[in-house]
């Protein structure tokens, strides 16, 4: 320090100088706001909490449970799938089955019947009392017996369309199921 800079000034630590400070602050006196306005800000105070723990259970009483939310999002996606598959499966759903429609104006060109399998020629042994349906599902036995695993399918297919209501005996839905899954094999798993 060079002589003459700052000879009437006094060095103080910052810790000397903290204190010096905190006693001015001591001496003067804060100022309080009038006790009804301190009221009115923590009775302010106490409602904004309020409200913001009432909105949190709202909000929290609107929510999904995750495992539900998750189911819904599967079901949502497979369902299309499935109905899919089921249908070209030959599998039609009970709603599925087409209603009566209004009637046809003439202007209207006709819409072509769908194709109704050929009756089967019945075996001489089985010849008594079987319906029609009954008929065709004794020809598709036949042609899943003789290896024709393509038209077997195929008359199934149609034998299905035709009559949806129609029960198919447990023995033959599982020879039908091989069947498709020969087919998807020899089709390279399409």
């Amino acid at each position: 320090m060079s002589p003459g800079r700052g000879e009437g000034k006094v060095l103080r630590l910052p810790e000397e100088h903290d204190l010096h400070l905190s006693a001015l602050y001591h001496q003067t006196e804060a100022p309080q706001p009038p006790p009804a306005l301190e009221q009115r800000i923590l009775h302010a105070a106490r409602e904004a909490a309020e409200e913001a723990v009432r909105q949190r259970q709202t909000r929290r009483g609107r929510q999904v449970p995750l495992p539900l939310a998750a189911l819904l999002l599967v079901a949502s996606l497979l369902l299309p799938l499935l109905l899919w598959y089921g249908y070209q499966g030959g599998f039609t759903y009970p709603w599925s089955v087409p209603a009566a429609g209004p009637p046809v104006e003439e202007s209207v060109a006709p819409i072509p019947a769908p194709d109704v399998p050929e009756p089967v020629e019945p075996r001489e042994d089985n010849a008594a009392g079987l319906s029609p349906q009954e008929q065709e599902l004794v020809a598709i036995q036949a042609l899943i017996e003789s290896g024709a695993d393509a038209e077997a399918w195929e008359r199934f297919s149609d034998f299905r369309m035709s009559f949806p209501q129609q029960r198919i005996p447990d023995a033959l839905l599982d020879e039908l199921a091989g069947v498709r899954r020969r087919l998807l094999e020899d089709a390279g798993g399409r």
